[in-house]
């Protein structure tokens, strides 16, 4: 598994505030990008507001729930959640974007 964080060059956030894009969430809020193997289990950090997959396909186990998540797509987590844990769906590696 690999962490990195993610940062803009100042002229695409620049570029993105001048052409009123809200799109959400924010690029910029993003604090990390995860890349999970088909084979790894990754427990989001706590603070965690919001994931977004990348690529791949995610198997989120949340509140005592199951929850896929294909490309594109964005989960909204509540502050009070403990252990929520992700794994890849299918052979492919995951890429996600963690939020604070």
């Amino acid at each position: 598994m690999t962490t990195q964080p993610v940062q803009l060059k100042w002229w695409q956030v620049i570029k993105h505030v001048l052409d009123g894009q809200s799109g959400d969430p924010q690029r910029w809020d993003c604090a990390r990008r995860v890349v999970i193997s088909e084979t790894e289990a990754y427990t989001l950090p706590q603070g965690t507001r919001r994931v977004r997959v990348v690529t791949g396909g995610a198997w989120i186990s949340y509140l005592r729930e199951d929850v896929v998540l294909r490309a594109g797509q964005v989960l909204q987590l509540r502050a009070d959640r403990h252990g929520v844990v992700v794994t890849a769906l299918g052979r492919r590696p995951l890429e996600l974007e963690i939020y604070l």
